[in-house]
């Protein structure tokens, strides 16, 4: 499940009625050079390297939408 909480699966369900209006909407901001400021933000999440980490031993994780 991704940050929008809607199951992986339901999206892989619906590919052929969901690959037209995102193709459009991708297509749109790149002739257009305008992003979504949505597509802007991302989650960070702090994720250790190893098993009892320091706070110099996490990496962090960006979660897109």
């Amino acid at each position: 499940m991704g940050s929008d909480n809607i199951p992986t699966i339901l999206y892989k369900l619906a590919t052929h009625i969901l690959a037209l209006p995102l193709s459009h909407i991708y297509k749109t901001s790149l002739q257009t050079h305008i992003i979504p400021k949505i597509w802007k933000i991302a989650d960070i999440s702090p994720i250790p390297k190893i098993p009892q980490p320091t706070i110099a031993d996490f990496r962090p994780i960006s979660l897109l939408p």
